[in-house]
């Protein structure tokens, strides 16, 4: 088992107006930010910047239209003209916008995709390559609503900070039924957390008690899910499913077993498609019965990949589309074996599942981790 973090740093780092209290109010946020806007793809010699009335910040100028930047944007404009921004913003805004339109001129006709807002005021919200392919938060949160007929639910947690809006006693409907460590109780002071969304992403954490089972080892687990976008650029659009112990009430997840990821890049028809797949396996995973997870979990208990640890290394290793070095699979064994009364047989599937989970979350790379994750997944859709 592993303990799962992401919800909580979400936790830690939101502040008061990207939380939400509930779906349709996020949903309704959602769909203004559609409304107020839109994308137009230009060459980037059009866009030329230059000094604000304060002559501190710069502006956007795009075909007669001036914009100001958010702090995302600006970024990714440098980066797109090549400009170093953390240099740029130590400069005069005079001196800063010539060299940055002189870097822009050097670009010559290259195409991208300007995404404005316009709300009493026109914000460049993202300026990304013209390949970029929008997946738009509204359109992940609608997805949601049918859940809670599922008996989906966001996971109560305590407040984050000192006067947070929305803080109130927790009521029997609040808790949930697994406690655990930690865990919030009747009474105990909670705040909106679970549900997210500002300029730059977006990220909902719900789970389900209604059918939990048995991993194989006596523990009781439910299922839970974190999914994550942003329509300017700044993350891929990504589904994270996993089997849980309990949820702190700060959104840790412990004892995480048989996590799996749905990562799409922006770009092009896997973009198109993602929210299909998306919708395509929350309904496959509202609807799978745990004696479904249970025999699914006893097969991957039985399945072993090969004799010894040696052997297992070898045959994990020469997988090509599974993809990882030897050193990892080793690590991933390691732990297997010093947890097989937890995970079983660390020659199996299952122990080796597990294994690199662990392995994974103990990797301060993001990249690292999401590679790790997935060939867990390949094990398991690999003939042995």
């Amino acid at each position: 088992m592993t303990d799962l973090i992401e919800g909580m740093e979400q936790w830690m780092t939101r502040p008061a107006d990207e939380r939400f209290e509930s779906i349709e109010a996020m949903h309704a946020v959602a769909l203004r930010d559609r409304r107020e806007s839109g994308s137009e793809a230009m060459p980037m010699s059009m866009l030329r910047v230059s000094p604000a009335n304060n002559s501190h910040t710069m502006q956007l100028t795009a075909n007669t239209d001036r914009l100001d930047f958010t702090h995302w944007s600006f970024g990714q404009m440098c980066r797109l003209a090549r400009a170093p921004a953390e240099y740029l913003t130590r400069l005069p805004a005079d001196v800063a916008a010539d060299a940055l339109n002189a870097s822009l001129d050097s670009m010559g006709e290259k195409d991208v995709q300007l995404f404005a807002r316009q709300n009493g005021g026109n914000v460049a919200r993202a300026i990304t390559g013209k390949k970029y392919e929008r997946i738009w938060n509204a359109d992940v949160v609608e997805r949601l609503f049918d859940l809670s007929d599922e008996g989906w639910r966001v996971p109560p947690a305590r407040p984050a900070f000192e006067d947070q809006p929305g803080t109130r006693p927790a009521t029997e409907d609040d808790v949930l039924d697994g406690g655990g460590f930690l865990s919030i109780s009747v009474g105990d002071l909670i705040a909106p957390a679970g549900l997210y969304m500002g300029d730059r992403d977006m990220f909902v954490f719900m789970v389900n008690e209604n059918a939990t089972l048995d991993d194989g080892a006596g523990n009781p687990m439910s299922r839970g899910f974190f999914v994550s976008n942003s329509e300017v650029g700044s993350k891929s659009f990504q589904v994270t499913r996993f089997l849980y112990s309990h949820v702190c009430g700060n959104h840790i997840v412990w004892g995480a077993q048989n996590i799996a990821k749905l990562r799409v890049v922006h770009v092009g028809a896997a973009a198109t498609g993602a929210l299909e797949n998306f919708n395509v396996q929350l309904t496959e995973y509202a609807d799978s019965t745990a004696a479904d997870d249970t025999a699914a979990i006893k097969a991957f208990r039985d399945t072993v990949i090969a004799a010894d640890k040696d052997a297992v290394i070898d045959a994990i290793f020469g997988k090509r589309a599974i993809g990882l070095g030897k050193k990892t699979i080793k690590a991933a064994f390691d732990v297997a074996e010093e947890k097989s009364d937890t995970y079983g047989n660390p020659c199996a599937v299952w122990g080796m599942v597990n294994g690199l989970t662990e392995v994974s979350q103990r990797s301060a790379y993001a990249g690292e981790r999401t590679k790790i994750d997935t060939a867990a997944g390949q094990l398991m859709v690999t003939e042995w």
